[in-house]
């Protein structure tokens, strides 16, 4: 059977080519059009440009023409990592239907065994342990699933957003980080309990009102979990600068002053910290699991 792609005229690919040379001139409909087009032609141009999208809203519209066809090309990785940085969901079918595609025509599966849904197999792209890897250098097999259990969606989400901001907002990505923290902390506490008793050396994670004790609580308590895993001091460091940035509050709570924004120097200087307390603290949790 011809595919529709060759009753093209040749130079109608050049021709849609040459338009996403001056993208920022042509309407969106027409640039999503030649988007479909071009994928439909195998053309690496497709690849290349999507990957270097400005609107993560119309890379992800346009990532569903994705040809697998063309999947090994240097182009397609180009845009499955800018894709990966905007998108959580899409970015993992994607990787998923890639990986089907590829155990198939390898011979590795058989078609009766492709799945019937979308639902993606995140135990490679999982996202919390792909951030660690590619943003932290932290290698870790925790199954974080079953770690954070009915807070894994929330902690996805916040790990996630937080490394979407990195760069654009240092403020925002100090809160987020700080709030994945604070779910990584109590968790942690939780399963010490569980884990290494007596249960009542460890702090309690809500009070008598049955309401969450504050992390900055949990984290500066001179108690047996602060003094065993000294590493919870960094962590503290962070949720303090939190607490006098302009998204958390308009003053200092003690000083009064105005509250300040992140800087990128800062920002430096909070990773040198954080990074290493957060190795550190995984490599415990490990230890207890």
């Amino acid at each position: 059977k011809i595919s529709d792609y060759e009753l093209i005229p040749f130079e109608l690919t050049i021709f849609a080519k040459n338009k996403l040379k001056f993208k920022s001139k042509i309407d969106y409909d027409e640039q999503y059009g030649i988007y479909n087009f071009l994928s439909k032609q195998h053309s690496l141009e497709y690849y290349y440009n999507i990957g270097y999208e400005n609107s993560s809203i119309f890379q992800e519209l346009s990532i569903r023409f994705l040809n697998l066809d063309v999947l090994e090309g240097q182009y397609s990785y180009l845009a499955f990592d800018q894709f990966s940085k905007r998108s959580l969901v899409e970015f993992d079918i994607v990787l998923q239907n890639a990986k089907i595609y590829l155990n198939l025509i390898n011979n590795k599966i058989s078609e009766d065994e492709i799945p019937v849904t979308n639902v993606p197999n995140k135990s490679k792209y999982e996202i919390i342990k792909y951030t660690l890897k590619n943003e932290y250098g932290i290698t870790s097999n925790l199954d974080w699933k079953k770690y954070f259990k009915k807070d894994y969606d929330l902690a996805s989400l916040l790990i996630y957003n937080a490394q979407l901001s990195k760069d654009i907002n240092k403020t925002a990505w100090l809160n987020l980080t700080d709030s994945f923290n604070d779910l990584l902390v109590r968790t942690f506490i939780e399963k010490l309990k569980v884990k290494c008793p007596p249960n009542n050396q460890w702090p309690s994670t809500i009070n008598r009102k049955s309401e969450l004790v504050d992390i900055g609580v949990l984290l500066n308590q001179s108690s047996y979990f602060t003094n065993t895993y000294t590493q919870c001091a960094d962590f503290l460091k962070l949720h303090e600068r939190r607490s006098s940035d302009l998204l958390s509050h308009a003053k200092n709570k003690k000083s009064l002053k105005p509250n300040t924004f992140v800087s990128s120097r800062e920002k430096g200087n909070l990773l040198k910290i954080y990074k290493p307390a957060l190795q550190s603290i995984i490599t415990e949790i490990e230890k207890i699991l």
